[in-house]
């Protein structure tokens, strides 16, 4: 807010002013209490005035004032960082940029793909057409897949391997199918794999159509029981799902045509969730509020019913087009 003032947003969705000028702050702890808060704690620290938040004396607050901490360094982060260049200012250069962009310039990438995310993965491509059983057959001789032929919907999994499986959306007869990864790294050797895979599947006619999707699941392990990382992660969904929709064409170059039905926006949820209050102190707490939000529907363009029932840790993302 400049003035060495700043503003905080709690985890409970309340905004304070922080004036470290007079060191207060408008939260009630402080006015009425007048005791130091977790908002002024979370500023020194992010100004480097203080070195842990281990004086608050539990560790709900203390996870509190980290998100908070967490929160402000990125601010301030975000203003040093910003140039105020922006395309809509400035048309000649949008012109110039887009005239260079060209598809065959964009080359498949092996190292530092996730520009050193560590966070593991998965995904889960869809096609149709082509030999299913070939490409499997295939894919099982490269040690890729568990099984030399196309498995049933939802087949047990084999740790360490790829699957090839029935889908209704997308299978008839042999032909079609979905591919499902394990547990994946950004490693070369993952993206290689990936490469391969696609490969084999185009070489027994596998193609992809309005029906196929391609799905991401992302592990949770860095939002957690943090209940500030949640909320901020269904605000940046409810403001910018439109973006992702948009960015999913894929070969396409549009959404597809049941992705209204695969993939509903999840954005009307992701607003809702602000109004819903609950505990974040276990995983038992983070299975039930993905419940309440996802309501149990898997289809939403974020799926939520993995970790509602406890399946697996992961945050699906569902909006992209099938792409080999």
């Amino acid at each position: 807010l400049g003035n060495n003032r700043y503003e905080v947003s709690s985890t409970e969705g309340g905004t304070y002013i922080v004036d470290m000028n007079e060191n207060s702050c408008e939260c009630g702890q402080y006015v009425y209490r007048n005791e130091c808060c977790r908002h002024l704690i979370a500023v020194r620290e992010a100004l480097g005035e203080v070195a842990e938040v281990d004086t608050i004396n539990n560790v709900e607050a203390t996870r509190r004032a980290r998100d908070i901490r967490d929160e402000i360094n990125r601010n301030i982060r975000g203003e040093e960082q910003d140039d105020n260049h922006f395309y809509t200012d400035n048309e000649a250069d949008f012109d110039n940029d887009f005239a260079e962009i060209n598809d065959d310039s964009i080359e498949y990438e092996y190292e530092n793909v996730l520009n050193g995310n560590k966070s593991t993965f998965g995904v889960e491509l869809e096609f149709v057409g082509g030999d299913a059983n070939a490409i499997a057959r295939e894919l099982y001789d490269l040690g890729i897949v568990s099984s030399p032929r196309r498995l049933g919907y939802h087949s047990r999994s084999e740790p360490g391997k790829w699957k090839l499986e029935r889908d209704g959306s997308v299978s008839d007869g042999d032909a079609g199918g979905e591919i499902v990864s394990p547990i994946l790294k950004d490693t070369p050797e993952t993206w290689e794999q990936i490469k391969v895979i696609c490969d084999v599947a185009k070489r027994h006619g596998a193609r992809v159509d309005q029906r196929c999707g391609g799905h991401v699941h992302i592990n949770m392990e860095k939002l957690d029981t943090a209940r500030q990382r949640w909320r901020r992660f269904f605000k940046t969904i409810e403001v910018y799902e439109d973006c992702i929709y948009r960015a999913a064409g894929g070969d396409l170059g549009r959404v597809r045509s049941n992705a209204r039905h695969y993939a509903t926006p999840f954005s009307p949820r992701a607003d809702e969730s602000k109004y819903i209050r609950f505990n974040m102190d276990n995983d038992e707490d983070v299975r039930r509020m993905a419940a309440e939000v996802s309501k149990g529907n898997r289809y939403y363009g974020i799926n939520l019913t993995n970790i509602a029932r406890d399946r697996a840790p992961t945050v699906e993302f569902r909006h992209f087009n099938g792409s080999l």
